[in-house]
C-alpha cells in the first residue's frame, strides 16, 4: 500500500465514531448514503406497521404479518401468523373404529386438544403383540391423521432383539421383584415387565424429534409406554394418560379360564411408571384414588373422563320395543352379554314380549347363537344410526376397570342405560339421572322393562342422560386445561 493509501485509511479509522464531515469527500459520501438508506427503510416499516394496524390484522402477539407476493401480478396479501403451542402425543393405538372405547379415548383427546389451540404432533408406537388391538390399519391411520397436524414418526419395533446385558438386567430386576411380591401378586396372572413392551432404541429416535421440534409438553398413553419420558428434558411437561390401572390388571378383569392375558404388571412398577411421568391423568375418580395413594403426593394427579359429542337424537315409534348394546370383540362385551341374555333377558320377555334385543360391533363374532329376538348389525359405519334404533341402551359387563365408554357414550346420545356395577364405576352420583344401576339379573329386568313399557319414561330419563354428558365434558376440559398448565418445574423424574 502506498504512503497515501495507509494515510487515507489511517484518517477514515480516526473519524469513523464521529460525524463523516472530518472524512475525505468519498467517506463523506458512503456515510450519507447509508444514512439515507436506514431512514428511508425505517420510514417504510413505520408506514407498513400503520397500514397494518388500520386494517385490524396485527395478530394476538402484536407482530406485524407477512406481505407475500404472488404470482407476476405481485398482488399483496395479508397472511395472520398464528403461533401455537406444540404437543407431542404418543401413543400405540390409532383412532376407530368407533365402537372401540380405548381409541375413542384417543380421539377425543386429540379433538379436545387441538379446540384448546395446540398444534399437534403425533407418533405411533409399535406393540410386540399380534392381537388385532395392536396393528395400526389403514382406516385407523387415516381417521387419526384428520384430527393431528403432524404425524411426526412411527416408533416401530425393530427385527433384532434387545441387547442381551440389557434383557438380562431387565428379567434379573423382574424376578426380584416377583420375589418381594406378596402372596396374591406372585401368582397373579399374565404380568410382564415394566419396559417389556418398549424398545431401548426408541430412545435415540425419540431425542432426534426433540432435536428437532424442541417439545415443552408430551403426552404419553399407557404407562408400558412411559419409557419415552427418558428421551426428553425434566424441565418439559410430561404427562400420562393412564387409561387404566394395570396393578394385578388380569385378577380383575379376566376368569380363571382364561388363555389370552393382557398387559399387567406389579404393583412397585406401575409407580415407577407413574413417577417417571410428572402430570398423571386417570379416567375416573376410583383410578384417581389410587394413583394419588400410590405416588403418596410426588405428582399432580387429574381425572379426566372421555369426551363426547352431545348429540340427543330423536325417538322414533319402531324404536319403542327395541334395546341396544354396542361394543368391540373384547371378552369382557362377550361375556356380558351371555350373562344379560341368559339371566335377565327371559325376565324382560316375560314383562315384555315384543322386546328386541340390537347387538352391534366386534363382540358379534363372539357370541354364538343368540335368541331370534336379537338382531346382529356387527361392525357400523355410524353410531348415530345404531343409537337412533333403540329406546334405551344396556352395559352388562360383569368385570373391568375404567370408565366405560359405552355407557358415557349412550348418554351423549340422549338414551338412558341401565348398567351393571362394572359400566357404572366412576359416574357416582349420577343414579337416577339416565342412569340406572343393576346389581342382580332381577334388577336389570325390572329397569328395562319399566321403560320398554312407559317410552315417555326412557324419553324423560334421555333428556337428564344429556344433561349429565354436557356436564361430564365441562368438567374434563376444565380438567384437561389445567393438567396442561399445572406447573411442574417442582416435579422431576425419578430415577428408575
Amino acid at each position: 500500500m502506498s504512503l497515501s493509501g495507509r494515510f487515507h485509511a489511517i484518517n477514515v479509522d480516526k473519524n469513523a465514531s464521529r460525524y463523516p464531515g472530518g472524512a475525505c469527500l468519498r467517506c463523506q459520501w458512503r456515510f450519507s448514503l447509508v444514512a439515507i438508506s436506514k431512514r428511508i427503510a425505517q420510514a417504510f416499516c413505520r408506514w407498513r406497521s400503520c397500514r397494518e394496524r388500520d386494517l385490524g390484522v396485527v395478530d394476538a402477539y402484536g407482530s406485524s404479518n407477512a406481505i407475500l407476493h404472488e404470482g407476476r401480478s405481485q398482488k399483496r396479501r395479508l397472511v395472520k401468523q398464528q403461533v401455537r403451542e406444540r404437543v407431542l402425543v404418543i401413543s400405540p393405538i390409532g383412532c376407530g373404529p368407533p365402537h372401540s372405547g380405548n381409541r375413542t379415548r384417543i380421539g377425543t383427546l386429540l379433538r379436545e386438544l387441538r379446540n384448546i389451540g395446540y398444534e399437534i404432533h403425533f407418533a405411533w408406537a409399535q406393540i410386540p403383540d399380534h392381537e388385532e388391538w395392536a396393528r395400526l390399519s389403514p382406516e385407523a391411520r387415516q381417521e387419526t391423521s384428520k384430527l393431528v397436524d403432524h404425524w411426526v414418526h412411527d416408533f416401530l419395533w425393530p427385527s433384532k432383539p434387545i441387547p442381551r446385558l440389557s434383557s438380562l438386567a431387565a428379567r434379573a430386576r423382574h424376578a426380584i421383584t416377583r420375589i418381594t411380591r406378596g402372596k396374591q401378586e406372585r401368582n397373579s396372572k399374565g404380568i410382564h415387565r415394566l419396559d417389556q413392551w418398549f424398545h431401548d432404541d426408541w430412545i435415540k429416535q425419540a431425542k432426534a424429534l426433540q432435536r428437532r421440534y424442541q417439545y415443552n409438553k408430551i403426552i404419553v398413553a399407557y404407562v408400558f409406554c412411559t419409557g419415552f419420558f427418558r428421551a426428553f428434558p425434566s424441565e418439559a411437561l410430561r404427562v400420562l394418560d393412564c387409561h387404566d390401572i394395570f396393578t394385578c390388571r388380569n385378577d380383575a378383569v379376566s376368569n380363571s379360564e382364561a388363555s389370552n392375558w393382557w398387559y399387567a404388571i406389579y404393583k412397585t412398577d406401575e409407580r415407577r411408571a407413574l413417577l417417571r411421568a410428572s402430570h398423571i391423568i386417570g379416567i375416573q375418580e376410583h383410578e384417581t384414588a389410587y394413583f394419588r395413594n400410590l405416588v403418596n403426593g410426588m405428582r399432580p394427579v387429574f381425572s379426566i373422563g372421555h369426551f363426547t359429542d352431545v348429540k340427543p337424537l330423536e325417538f322414533t315409534q319402531a324404536a319403542f320395543n327395541t334395546i341396544g348394546f354396542i361394543g368391540s370383540e373384547n371378552p369382557i362385551n362377550s361375556d356380558g352379554l351371555h350373562w344379560f341374555l341368559g339371566r335377565a333377558w327371559p325376565l324382560i320377555l316375560e314383562n315384555h314380549a315384543n322386546s328386541r334385543l340390537l347387538i352391534a360391533g366386534g363382540v358379534c363374532r363372539r357370541l354364538g347363537p343368540t335368541p331370534t329376538e336379537c338382531i346382529l348389525m356387527g361392525e357400523v359405519d355410524s353410531v348415530e344410526d345404531f343409537y337412533s334404533c333403540i329406546l334405551l341402551a344396556i352395559n352388562p359387563v360383569i368385570v373391568g376397570t375404567g370408565l366405560k365408554i359405552k355407557t358415557v357414550e349412550a348418554l351423549s346420545y340422549g338414551r338412558a342405560i341401565v348398567t351393571s356395577p362394572a359400566g357404572f364405576s366412576g359416574l357416582d352420583g349420577y343414579h337416577g339421572q339416565g342412569l340406572e344401576l343393576a346389581n342382580t339379573p332381577e334388577e336389570f329386568a325390572s329397569a328395562v322393562a319399566s321403560m320398554l313399557n312407559d317410552p315417555q319414561l326412557a324419553i324423560s330419563k334421555g333428556a337428564m342422560a344429556s344433561d349429565v354428558a354436557r356436564e361430564l365434558n365441562s368438567r374434563s376440559r376444565d380438567r384437561l386445561r389445567m393438567a396442561l398448565n399445572f406447573p411442574g418445574e417442582g416435579f422431576q423424574p425419578a430415577p428408575d
